[in-house]
Formats: C-alpha cells, structure tokens, sequence
C-alpha cells in the first residue's frame, strides 16, 4: 500500500524535554511549539509536582525520571517519584552515585525513590559520572547546573554510551548562553550561569520522521517541509542510511523527498550514536536481499523493551532468520513473496509499551501482513496521531 505524506513532523522530545527543565529554572523562556505526548506531559506535570513537593506518580521514560530526579536534587525537601516496574528495572546505579555524591539521600522502591535533599553539595573536588550504560546520567547533570553558587567540575569516566545525545545537550545549553568549558571527559560550568536566549523551537524529531520514511518502502514519496540542513539530533543521519540502502533522497530549498527503492540494499551499520534507528531499520533489513549486520548499540536492552530481542522476535514473526548479538543483530533479509502476508500463525505482537517497537511493526502492517499489534496507545510515549498519519489499522 502506498504512503504519500506532505508536512511537518512532530517536536523532538528529546529536545523539548530538555527546553522544560531549562524553563523550570528561567520561567521567562519561550518555548515555541508544544507536544501532547506522554512524556512530555510526564515531565509538566512531574516539574509541577516538584514545585507543590507533593509525590510524582506515573513515570514511564528513562530521561523523564533521570532528569526530575537531579532537578529534585537541587531544592530543599523529600520528594517521590514513582512510575512502572519497567522503568526501575533499567540502569539507576549510577543514578545513585551521582545523588550520594551530592550529598542526598535515596531510597529506592520497586517502582520509585524517595529522595531527600538540602541542595546540591559536592563531596569532594569533582562529580564523577560513568557513562557506560547510559550518556542521559550527565546530560541530567549538565541541564541542572544554572546559577549554581561555585564552579562544578565534572570528570565523566568509561566509554560513553550514546555519547552523541550527550553532546546534543551540550550544544543544548551553549545555544541557550550556558557556559561550558573543557571537553572530552573534564569539563566546568562557571558558578551563576543564567540564560541569554529567551525563545526556543525544537526541531523536528528525526526519529519519528524516520518511521514515517520507513513507510515507503511499499511504495509512494514523503516530503518534509522546514528540513534544516544541520540538526542537533543524532538520528539526522537517518536519510544517508535510507540512501545507502537504495531509497532515493532528494534535497531542495527547506524540504527534503524521500522516495522507496524497488530493489532495497543490505547494510552494515554502527548504530553506537543512533540506537533509536535499530527497531525501523531492522524490518527495513528484513524485506532486503541479503545479510545486514547492525551492531554498536549494547544500551538497547536497557530501553523500554529489550530492543534487540523484541525487535529479533518480530521478524521471527514474519519468518526471517536472525541472530542476537550483544551489542545488535544479524538479518539474514529477502524481498516480500506473494501469500507471506496473511498466513495463519501471524496472530499478534506486543510491543511491551515500546513505541519504537509499535512503529516497526506499523511498517509491516504498512506492507500488508495481517497480525495484530497489542497496546497500540504506546506511541502516544512520542507521536500522538501516529496510526492517522500512516493510515494504518494496529
């Protein structure tokens, strides 16, 4: 079935939700552009919440929690934030050691923490953050270093995980006037930084405009209006990948056309700086000829699923062999054949409250296969008006 779509997509929500916790401390700033998705209505209210120290109920996302916790961390008070059992059971050991270090005091739950806290008071010359599960720990700590009443110095130790998105918050900050000094693994933010921009418009987000991109697989163009030509968001890479894989890309003044291979490449790709691709890409590499290795993203089991089993176990699902690996899959593809999409065993798919995982199978449902996805409302999470846009019934 054909996909035609003209237009504008979403906010990011990586990037508006970083606007909010810059507007909690400078309400003066202007944030152009609003989102009704779930986690950004977690994090309006949860910052609301804070302000009336009354408990945060009904998280979900890793950089929702992340965030509210260290901007928690930095008034006086005992706080509650509570959410899904899924969402505690993702990394948050580091999270503790960055609250310890700061001198608060955390007592986890199976689904929350109390946190208690005087302010931030750094033990010792430094905040040490590690960064091998996940870069959200020092993006929460650099969005919540305004107006501080001494220097903070932050050495970020081991290999960072999606160091990418971390760097997208450093470009963040610097466009709103932060200050920050050093780069690598050291870093400064001068005492009392106060911001000199006063209005923000996120960009679009670029990893629901892949998902819409994906849907020409089967046949059809999409045309992005207002396209920027640079992006903050790491999943810009996303139509050179498209174009590798034999999609045709093309630019013209603020927009940017993407029309759907007839005979699709098998990749090979280090997704290590854009692991929200993997789930699209991998159904993508599934109707491919050919053996594509995607690989360098070991943090997508901490997502909301197990990313690379969900993702394994839904081209099982349409009958392609595939094999884990820590850090990705093998996809051993072929091009759709005639009666592939409506036999008999295609009965259902969960994505496990995964939106990224919902999109992916919306490409196949796209193409024509006939199982149901469960729990449809997941990519509220991230593009509310998702199965309108695409035309498709989950």
């Amino acid at each position: 079935m054909s996909f035609y779509f003209l237009g504008k997509g979403p906010f990011s929500k990586s990037l508006l939700l970083r606007a909010l916790i810059v507007q909690s401390y400078f309400p003066d700033l202007q944030i152009i552009g609003d989102s009704h998705w779930d986690d950004v209505l977690s994090m309006k209210k949860g910052l609301k919440n804070l302000r009336l120290k009354v408990p945060i109920e009904g998280l979900q996302g890793g950089a929702v929690l992340r965030f509210l916790a260290l901007r928690a961390s930095r008034l006086s008070g005992c706080f509650m934030l509570k959410g899904t059992s899924r969402l505690f059971q993702r990394p948050m050991q580091e999270l503790q050691t960055i609250l310890n270090q700061l001198t608060c005091e955390v007592k986890w739950q199976k689904d929350g923490l109390i946190l208690k806290s005087s302010g931030w008071h750094i033990s010792g010359d430094a905040l040490t953050i590690s960064s091998h599960c996940s870069s959200q720990f020092a993006s929460a700590v650099f969005l919540n270093s305004w107006n501080l009443k001494q220097d903070l110095f932050v050495s970020i130790e081991g290999n960072t995980v999606s160091s990418s998105y971390f760097q997208m918050t450093l470009s963040f900050l610097r466009s709103l006037g932060m200050k920050i000094m050093g780069e690598d693994r050291e870093y400064c933010i001068p005492a009392g930084q106060k911001i000199t921009q006063f209005t923000y418009q996120p960009e679009q987000d670029m990893s629901c405009l892949f998902s819409l991109a994906a849907m020409v697989v089967a046949g059809g163009e999409v045309v992005f209006i207002d396209w920027r030509e640079q992006s903050l968001q790491p999943d810009f890479r996303f139509p050179s990948i498209l174009q590798q894989m034999g999609f045709s890309i093309i630019h013209s003044e603020n927009s940017l056309k993407i029309i759907g291979g007839k005979q699709l490449k098998p990749i090979h790709y280090n997704l290590k700086d854009c692991p929200d691709l993997f789930p699209v890409l991998s159904v993508l590499c599934a109707i491919t000829k050919g053996t594509s290795h995607l690989y360098g993203a070991p943090q997508l089991i901490y997502k909301e699923s197990n990313r690379i089993e969900q993702t394994a176990k839904l081209l099982r699902l349409i009958g392609r062999t595939v094999k884990i690996l820590k850090d990705g899959l093998i996809i051993e593809g072929k091009p759709v054949v005639p009666g592939e999409f409506t036999k008999k065993d295609f009965i259902s798919f969960d994505p496990e409250e995964d939106h990224r995982m919902a999109m992916a199978a919306a490409v196949l449902k796209k193409m024509g296969w006939s199982f149901q996805i469960l729990n449809p409302s997941v990519v509220n999470k991230s593009f509310p008006g998702f199965w309108f846009v695409v035309n498709v019934t989950p």
